[in-house]
């Protein structure tokens, strides 16, 4: 699913959270150790630079297990500023493309706010960035 935008502020909540994820982010059961039920993402992209913003509301349900950790993943070409979970700020770890952060105990579910940045550079068969619009796949650039 492309995003088509003229300005170079998007706004891009309203698409994703009414596109079901099953169909947006295949990978996200299996990749994660989180389920993420909904993004509700805002973006700044400047299109001469390619320089992409985002802040990203993801709604997750932890899995079941003893893990004190969790995580998702993030395209390498961006990234992460801060995470917080459940309201507060929270140290988090980035490593080849996964974020990392300590879970919770006792919390079966979260909303988690994640900002980050980065150019929109990558190759991509999908997403594609001129000098008057841009055209932006949320499975390439949004954490799952």
């Amino acid at each position: 699913m492309g995003i088509r935008a003229r300005a170079t502020t998007f706004a891009i909540a309203n698409l994703l959270v009414a596109m079901p994820l099953s169909a947006a982010f295949p990978a996200a059961g299996t990749d994660s150790s989180v389920l993420i039920t909904s993004h509700r993402a805002a973006l700044t992209l400047d299109p001469p630079s390619r320089v992409y913003i985002c802040t990203d509301t993801i709604s997750i349900t932890y899995r079941t297990g003893d893990s004190d950790s969790a995580s998702v993943r993030l395209h390498p070409a961006f990234t992460p500023v801060s995470l917080s979970v459940g309201g507060q700020s929270t140290e988090f770890q980035f490593d080849r493309g996964r974020i990392h952060w300590s879970r919770p105990r006792g919390d079966a579910a979260a909303d988690i706010i994640l900002s980050f940045r980065g150019r929109i550079d990558f190759p991509s068969e999908y997403s594609r960035v001129g000098a008057d619009r841009a055209v932006l796949r949320a499975e390439e650039i949004l954490p799952w």
